[in-house]
C-alpha cells in the first residue's frame, strides 16, 4: 500500500537535500572528472573517481576525516599521488570543482519546487531550508550557477554545523539553527540513509525521493516515496 503524501505546508520546516535531489551531482561529477584528467593529460576514469569519492565522503560522514580531508584524499588516490600536500591537493581540487561547476545541471522539476516553497516563506509559515553533508560556500556557488539560489533559502550545510548527516547531531543542531521542533520538519531526499531513515532517528518526518522509480522498495512502508519532484503535495 503507498503511504500518502502529506502536504508539505503543514510542516513549519521543509529540509531539502542538495546533491542528486536538486542538483544533478553525479552528471556534473562524470563530465566533469573527465574535462578535469584532460587537461592533466591523464585518461579519465569516471567510475573509478566516483568510487573514491564515495569512500572518502562515507569516511567523512562517519567524521574519521573532515569535509577538507576528504577532498585531499580523494585528489591523492585518483592520481596516485600520496606525497601531494594539502594544499597542493586543494589547488588541484579546485580546479576539478571549475569544471564540476560548468557541467551542473537541475534535476527536472527542481525550480518549480523551489518556487513552490518559497511562496509557503513568503506567506510567513515555513522555513525553507538546504540540508546537505557540503560546505555552505561551495553549496550555495552551485546552486547560483545552476540557478537555484534564493536568499529566502536556509543553507544548512554540514561543514558548518560540525556534523554529517546521518548523525543525529546534524538534523538536531540544523533544527536549533531554525528554531524548529523536529516533529515540525520535514526532510526530502534521495539517500535513504541520510536523508530518510536518519531524519526518522531524529524525529523528522521525511519524503525519499527515489528518482525515477530506482530503489523505491528500499524505504521503510511508512515512507513517502515520489520518482519526481512534480509529484510533492503541497
Amino acid at each position: 500500500m503507498t503511504t500518502l503524501l502529506p502536504p508539505l505546508s503543514s510542516f513549519r520546516a521543509i529540509l531539502f537535500d542538495l546533491d542528486n535531489t536538486l542538483l544533478d551531482h553525479d552528471h556534473a561529477a562524470h563530465f566533469g572528472v573527465i574535462d578535469w584528467s584532460h587537461t592533466l593529460g591523464i585518461a579519465a576514469d569516471p567510475a573509478r573517481w566516483a568510487a573514491i569519492e564515495r569512500k572518502y565522503f562515507l569516511a567523512f560522514e562517519r567524521g574519521e576525516l573532515s569535509h577538507d580531508q576528504q577532498r585531499y584524499m580523494r585528489i591523492r588516490e585518483y592520481l596516485n599521488r600520496p606525497e601531494l600536500t594539502d594544499s597542493q591537493a586543494g589547488e588541484l581540487f579546485s580546479d576539478y570543482i571549475s569544471r564540476y561547476r560548468k557541467a551542473l545541471i537541475q534535476i527536472p522539476f527542481a525550480a518549480q519546487t523551489l518556487a513552490k516553497a518559497l511562496t509557503l516563506v513568503d506567506a510567513g509559515n515555513v522555513t525553507v531550508g538546504i540540508l546537505t553533508n557540503g560546505a555552505s560556500a561551495l553549496q550555495k556557488q552551485k546552486m547560483r550557477v545552476a540557478g537555484l539560489w534564493d536568499d529566502r533559502l536556509v543553507m544548512l550545510a554540514a561543514k558548518e554545523l560540525g556534523s554529517a548527516k546521518p548523525n543525529l547531531q546534524c538534523y538536531t543542531r540544523a533544527l536549533t539553527a531554525i528554531n524548529v521542533a523536529p516533529q515540525d520538519a520535514i526532510v526530502i531526499g534521495d539517500d535513504l540513509n541520510n536523508d530518510v531513515v536518519g531524519p526518522l532517528s531524529a524525529g523528522l518526518s521525511a519524503i525519499y525521493f527515489a528518482r525515477d522509480g530506482k530503489n523505491s522498495a528500499a524505504a521503510p512502508p511508512e515512507v513517502p516515496v515520489i520518482s519526481q519532484l512534480a509529484e510533492l503535495v503541497w
